[in-house]
């Protein structure tokens, strides 16, 4: 009987498949760099300030408009191919008297259309609206499955501007960073310009 349960305990504690059906497990809201970690800082033009790890590579192939950072090093050797990703954008918002739920509501219709053309279905998995280091976001959990992806999408408007920082990674090492994509969420601020 101890041998049950001692296999039991151990398959559910190692186990990612258990991990990954936990549905808030991503929902890591109080995960901040503690003020001796280590990091890097990116401003937007248009004030947006984070922070997010060293060890990450930022790809300066794309213009300081946008942020796109692998959040791990490119290791042949590594199982997993696809390399977990984190990229901020801007567009401006036309309707400036849209609400982050409607400019939320249009972004995931956005996507889901880009990606039908190409016979991929994006589906949501869950949306939280609430604050950010003191930003009202809306954040989106969906995956990709015949990508076998999911993501975790923060969108939040600032003046004429919406922004989204989405983390994106295979289904099954989504939830390695997670701890990590919050500590950079909660390092997001608007310098004034």
């Amino acid at each position: 009987m101890k041998n049950t349960l001692l296999f039991f305990l151990l398959s559910v504690l190692v186990s990612p498949a258990w991990s990954q059906n936990d549905s808030t497990a991503y929902l890591a809201t109080d995960m901040r760099f503690d003020s001796l970690e280590s990091t890097n800082r990116y401003i937007h033009p248009s004030g947006l300030s984070l922070r997010y790890p060293p060890v990450w590579t930022r790809d300066m192939r794309v213009s300081n408009n946008e942020l796109v950072v692998y959040l791990r090093k490119n290791d042949p050797g590594d199982p997993y191919k696809f390399r977990e990703l984190l990229t901020v954008t801007a567009e401006t918002v036309a309707d400036t008297n849209a609400t982050l739920q409607q400019l939320t509501d249009l972004y995931t219709t956005m996507t889901e259309k880009t990606w039908e053309q190409y016979d991929i279905f994006f589906e949501v998995l869950a949306v939280h609206q609430l604050a950010v280091n003191g930003i009202p976001v809306v954040v989106v959990r969906a995956r990709l499955p015949k990508l076998s992806q999911e993501k975790l999408i923060f969108i939040f408007a600032r003046k004429q501007e919406v922004f989204t920082m989405e983390y994106t990674a295979s289904d099954i090492t989504f939830l390695r960073f997670t701890n990590d994509i919050w500590k950079v969420a909660n390092s997001m601020a608007f310098l004034e310009r």
